[in-house]
């Protein structure tokens, strides 16, 4: 509750009904579209690999890179994973995310290889789930 509402309990008694609950039900309105946007597909809806490098200290070279997952929303701009996996969560999708990442991963060191940049390693995060 927020304190505009814990404001208004105090005053008014707590059998009172408050505005906030509107707010709810459009937040949960919009999080049911997006997954459902994300269930017509993840490639499709813009969700793709990041790659962060992980450098050493001492040499100041990249050693390996780190799989992350970003969503570029077209209209929310870009989503970040702590919006983005509880939404995969709700629609399921945590396998298919997985595959979506490996095959990126995949892709990705292929293009540092024709490059000229051999030996390098991705690491990719796995929900405990999709370990069984």
């Amino acid at each position: 509750m927020g304190c505009g509402a814990a404001v208004t309990v105090v005053r008014n008694g707590r059998r009172t009904r408050h505005g906030f609950e509107k707010k709810a039900t459009r937040t949960r309105g919009r999080r049911r579209e997006l997954v459902e946007e994300l269930q017509a597909g993840l490639y499709e809806a813009g969700v793709r690999p990041w790659f962060q490098p992980i450098v050493d200290a001492d040499t100041r070279t990249v050693v390996a890179w780190e799989a992350l997952v970003r969503w570029a929303h077209p209209e929310l701009g870009v989503i970040s994973p702590d919006r983005l996996l509880p939404l995969l969560d709700m629609s399921g999708m945590n396998s298919e995310l997985l595959e979506l990442i490996v095959v990126g991963s995949l892709d990705f060191l292929g293009r540092l290889d024709a490059m000229g940049a051999n030996g390098h390693l991705v690491h990719v995060n796995v929900n405990p789930s999709d370990l069984r």
